[in-house]
């Protein structure tokens, strides 16, 4: 009889040991998937697009963005004929840099920049965050099991 509570006892002490490492495990889980758990990230990515247009404007090659769209670059031109150059001292008001005339090319492309925000996964941050969802349904189970 006393044998039988010793090995009850003994039993008893073993299952509240695994039941606090169970706890331990339970806690470092959550706080892995606390600490994890913004592994997407949002940031602004400046893209260039392009679009073809029927005739040839004016594009400066700086900025690299189409700058007027209603003066038609004449072939037989060998600088930009844009309305936006009253002399030739008079910088692009469309440029982001306001380059000069001479930074001008013909461009049968609408060529633009453009901010767009980009979904970035932080792997690292992601692993973590399912490694401690993984262990937190494992200790779960072992407590549905007790």
């Amino acid at each position: 009889m006393i044998k039988s509570a010793q090995d009850r006892i003994k039993t008893g002490l073993i299952t509240i040991e695994k039941i606090s490492e169970t706890l331990k495990a339970i806690k470092k889980n959550r706080r892995l998937i606390d600490e994890n758990k913004d592994f997407v990230l949002q940031r602004a990515e400046i893209q260039t697009r392009r679009t073809p247009l029927g005739n040839t404007y004016q594009m400066c090659n700086i900025c690299q963005v189409t700058c007027c769209q209603v003066c038609v670059w004449p072939s037989n031109a060998v600088e930009s004929q844009c309305t936006y150059f009253h002399d030739s001292g008079t910088p692009c008001p469309c440029c982001p840099r306001r380059c000069p005339r001479s930074a001008h090319i013909r461009s049968n492309e609408r060529i633009w920049k453009e901010t767009v925000m980009v979904r970035d996964i932080i792997s690292a941050k992601r692993d973590a965050k399912q490694e401690g969802e993984s262990g937190l349904t494992n200790a779960q189970a072992f407590f549905a099991s007790v």
